[in-house]
Order: structure tokens, then C-alpha cells, then sequence
């Protein structure tokens, strides 16, 4: 009989200056060097990728996350390295400078998805709304966290989104409590967004991981190899020893400072505060591609009554970083995640709003089987039918 790893802190890691943290593991327990681009590199873009049945993915999306400062130079080593077989999908997206991170789907768990924003929680926070105090917390993903996700509750979604949203109200909207807004406000809507924010805590991590500094040269032949590889490479690429291992944030001060600079990044790379002012300010300027014109219209048909017409609006919004799984939307060259709702039922006015990526992943959705319709189809069917009991 196997005996399962106990997931919980215990009461020792529990104080605010232990708790909540993350850490990182060096690459150099792997790798001797690692590409390092002196290029800028686009933000990191997540993709969930399903690994039921495929014990060997797990090993395969753990090697190509742990190499991440490579980033789009990871490509590179697919050809040629063991340890990417299953990954051969990814080649195509070399030339388009996209860097990819992986996380692997096992069940309807999604904390391997979300454990970086679990981990800026503090206990308090994670009491109040019924979350374990899990042990730290590690990144990047790719570890197979059964046990952890065998200690979690069935509505962890629910509870992580409605935590989350707490946590990170007193950094969007200071003095004002998150009880005081109705679920329909743009704010609150983007707080409970998970996916909105993944992207922009790994930037975070990755930013304080580089401070940790890097493994030193263990001896004179691997000096020598180093200055060998380093003379044979373009001048963009610079072969190193990998960073050191270590904590990107460690207690409650640590956590809540990194949850200020996810703001920060959010608002810089995901365009956070002049969505929600133009949502809220009605600047909201209607634009979306041909392909959800059907969608727009099948949408206002639905809604419509002679005595009870609702103002609705489509918005795109491009320009911010997607994280791609398999309630994703697949159409040509577009791949599309995070469709949300804003609702204003005085001025009986709906928003719905599709997010694109930097990039056009669609290729992606296609590998991985999510090339279908549904996940939208369903989303605005929920959307509609909360609208018209709110509205009625």
C-alpha cells in the first residue's frame, strides 16, 4: 500500500514570516549551460496541455520549463535533446518568437495551473475561504501534484478565485471594500480572472529568480568548454551556467510586495487599468473581427423583446497575454481564452469581451485537440441566461 506525501505546512512553516512561499529549482541539476538571449523576450504565454495516460510528459514539460530563461531559444534544442520527444509540436512556433510555458492537465484539478497565485495567499486568506495551507510552492510547473490535488476541496475554483479576488482588491481599489460592488462590475469580474493574471506573476518570478545569480564553474574543463561554446555563438546568445535555485518570495510582506508588482506588470503588459476605466466610463469602443459577427447577432436575437431591448457590445481585446487551455477558442489563426461578461443592468447595457493573444497560437489548439466551438458557444449561453434573470 503507497502511502501519500502529507501536501500541508506544518505548524512551524505557518508563521507570516515562513508563510506563504515559492521557489524555484536550478536547471543546473540538468543542464551544464544554458542559451541565454541578450535580446529582449516577449512575455511568456501558458498553455495547458493534457497528460492523462502520458507518465513521460510530465518529465518532458518539466525539462522545457525548467530552462525558461532560455525562452524562445528553447526551440532550438527540440531536434536534438531526449528529453523533448513529445514536444515535436512546438517546432512550427520557432520562427514566430513566441515563448511557451507548459503546464501539464491530469483530472479536473487545475492547481497546477494556478499554485503561483495560490502561493502569494496568505493564511488568513486561504481560512477564510476554506483552502488548505499547502507547503511551498514550486515553479515552473511540471510535476505530476496528485497528492496535493487530493488534499484540495472539489469547488477549489470557486474558493481560489473568490480568495484570489480578495487578496488582490486592496492593490486595484484602496479603501474601498470588494463587498461594497456587485459581481457585475468590471473589477470584480477581472479580480476573479485567473487566467488574466498568470502571465504577469510569472514576469514577476522570473524578474527576482535573476537576482539570485548563477551556479559557479565547477572545474577547469568545464571553463573550457564554456569559452568554446561562447566563441562559436552569434553575439545575441550568450552560453552560461544556469541561475541559481532559490525562493522568489518567502512570508506574508514578501508575497503581498510581489502581489504589488504583478499589478504593476498587468497594468503594463495587459492593459488592467485602461480596461476597466474605459468599461466603466463607457468609452468602450465596439470592434471585433468577421468571425464573431454571427456570434454578436446570434447573441442580440436571443436577448432581444419588443418592451426589453439591451444594448450589446462585442470588444477584442488585443494586445494582452492569453493563457491557452481546452476551454479555448480555436478559429484560423486565432487562438482565444478568458471570454467574460460585464453586465449594467441600469442601463441594461451587456459587454462581452474575447481576449487575444501577443501571438497567434491557433496551431497550438490544433495539436492539442481544442479546435472547436463549444467552449464559446457556452460561455455566451451562460453569459445570456444570467442576463435575463438579472435583467427581468
Amino acid at each position: 500500500m503507497t502511502t501519500l506525501l502529507n501536501p500541508l505546512a506544518n505548524q512551524d512553516d505557518q508563521t507570516p514570516d515562513q508563510f506563504p512561499k515559492l521557489s524555484s529549482l536550478s536547471a543546473a541539476f540538468f543542464y551544464q549551460f544554458v542559451p541565454v538571449p541578450t535580446d529582449s523576450q516577449p512575455p511568456p504565454e501558458y498553455v495547458a496541455i493534457p497528460c492523462k495516460g502520458k507518465p513521460d510528459l510530465y518529465g518532458e514539460v518539466a525539462a522545457w520549463n525548467m530552462i525558461w530563461e532560455a525562452g524562445t531559444l528553447r526551440y532550438e534544442m527540440l531536434d536534438d535533446h531526449r528529453w523533448f520527444k513529445g514536444l515535436e509540436w512546438l517546432k512550427p512556433f520557432q520562427t514566430r518568437g513566441v515563448d511557451v510555458r507548459l503546464i501539464p492537465l491530469k483530472g479536473s484539478c487545475r492547481y497546477n495551473i494556478y499554485a503561483p497565485l495560490y502561493h502569494l495567499l496568505p493564511l488568513g486568506t486561504l481560512k477564510k475561504f476554506g483552502l488548505p495551507p499547502l507547503k511551498q510552492g514550486h515553479w515552473p510547473g511540471g510535476p505530476d501534484w496528485s497528492e496535493t490535488t487530493a488534499a484540495l476541496p472539489k469547488d477549489f475554483q470557486t474558493r481560489i478565485e473568490n480568495a484570489f479576488a480578495h487578496h488582490v482588491w486592496r492593490h486595484l481599489c484602496p479603501g474601498s471594500p470588494l463587498s461594497g460592488f456587485s459581481k457585475q462590475e468590471p473589477l470584480v469580474t477581472l479580480t476573479h480572472g485567473l487566467d488574466f493574471w498568470l502571465p504577469y506573476i510569472d514576469i514577476v518570478i522570473q524578474k527576482r529568480l535573476k537576482q539570485l545569480g548563477r551556479v559557479k564553474i565547477e572545474n577547469g574543463k568545464q571553463s573550457a568548454l564554456l569559452r568554446k561554446l561562447r566563441a562559436k555563438c552569434p553575439p545575441n546568445i550568450i552560453p552560461s551556467r544556469p541561475l541559481f535555485g532559490g525562493l522568489a518570495w518567502m512570508g506574508e510582506s514578501e508575497a503581498l510586495e510581489a502581489t504589488r508588482e504583478m499589478v504593476e506588470v498587468a497594468d503594463q503588459y495587459g492593459r488592467l487599468r485602461s480596461i476597466i476605466d474605459a468599461i466603466k466610463s463607457n468609452r468602450v469602443e465596439e470592434g471585433f473581427s468577421p468571425m464573431w459577427s454571427y456570434a454578436k447577432e446570434d447573441f442580440e436575437r436571443k436577448m432581444y423583446h419588443k418592451r426589453n431591448k439591451v444594448k450589446i457590445q462585442f470588444v477584442q481585446l488585443d494586445d494582452t497575454i492569453p493563457t491557452h487551455g481546452p476551454d479555448a477558442e480555436v478559429h484560423e489563426d486565432c487562438l482565444w481564452q478568458s471570454l467574460f461578461g460585464i453586465l449594467n443592468p441600469k442601463e441594461r447595457r451587456i459587454i462581452i469581451c474575447l481576449r487575444n493573444g501577443v501571438t497567434k497560437l491557433a496551431d497550438i489548439g490544433q495539436a492539442l485537440g481544442y479546435a472547436n466551438h463549444s467552449a464559446v458557444s457556452k460561455a455566451l449561453k451562460k453569459i445570456r441566461e444570467k442576463a435575463k434573470r438579472l435583467l427581468s
